[in-house]
């Protein structure tokens, strides 16, 4: 169930987050994140916050959920993602829109059929 908090949840690089959680089923057009972040990227959405900064979550977070928010380009990011994909690490990034509107993506999908879906 999804749920909106009216008062922000937590903070993170700096400005309030409300949170709430949306399933997104992307397997008929890809299993891959990058994939994924590329075709949201064409209907609007982009990896850089307001400040031009993007906000992930790192290599070797190991579940502690230390987003990072630095200016990185777009390959380089796509580059950590892929790595992360190789470590079978939980991928997160916040995604925003044009009209201010942020989603975070935080994939850590498990193994079907001995194959791991990200």
């Amino acid at each position: 169930m999804d749920t909106l908090s009216a008062e922000p949840s937590f903070r993170r690089c700096g400005l309030s987050v409300l949170e709430t959680s949306i399933i997104l089923d992307c397997s008929s057009s890809s299993d891959s994140i990058i994939d994924l972040l590329k075709m949201m990227k064409q209907i609007g959405w982009d990896i850089y916050n307001p400040q031009g900064q993007t906000e992930y979550l790192p290599i070797g977070d190991d579940g502690m959920y230390d987003w990072q928010c630095e200016k990185i380009t777009e390959s380089q990011f796509y580059d950590m993602v892929s790595k992360k994909m190789a470590l079978r690490e939980q991928i997160g990034v916040d995604l925003f829109y044009k009209n201010g509107i942020m989603l975070s993506i935080s994939i850590n999908r498990k193994t079907v059929k001995g194959k791991l879906q990200m």
